[in-house]
């Protein structure tokens, strides 16, 4: 449950550990281990685009600026990886691909480095 409220109400990892009867460290434990499952379960993004080609079946790509403030970064020229210019809000593109036959594919996100989220 703490890693769905997690995804779900963009809740702090001090609070949703302390409602799930946990430690602090035991939270975070929790948190990167449930994401871990998560990412496991999803299908590779090359698996999905050729399944899609030898079934000559179209895909669906589709994005949106995900808000958050618990990240940092900066590009050569100084400017935040993380603000998007566009929308005025510090957060990440998340673009998610769906092929015809409901299988998900992986979403990409810039500088995310798991392989789905």
């Amino acid at each position: 449950m703490l890693v769905l409220r997690w995804f779900r109400e963009r809740g702090c990892v001090d609070c949703l550990a302390r409602d799930a009867g946990v430690s602090l460290a035991t939270g975070y434990r929790y948190l990167h281990e449930g994401t871990d499952v998560l990412t496991g379960k999803a299908t590779d993004l090359h698996d999905v685009l050729d399944r899609c080609r030898r079934e000559g079946t179209h895909v669906v790509l589709d994005g949106t600026l995900i808000g958050c403030d618990r990240v940092a970064g900066f590009r050569g020229n100084g400017n935040d990886l993380w603000f998007s210019q566009k929308h005025k809000v510090f957060g990440g593109n998340i673009q998610f691909l769906t092929s015809g036959f409901h299988e998900a594919g992986c979403p990409t996100g810039g500088q995310l480095s798991r392989k789905c989220l």
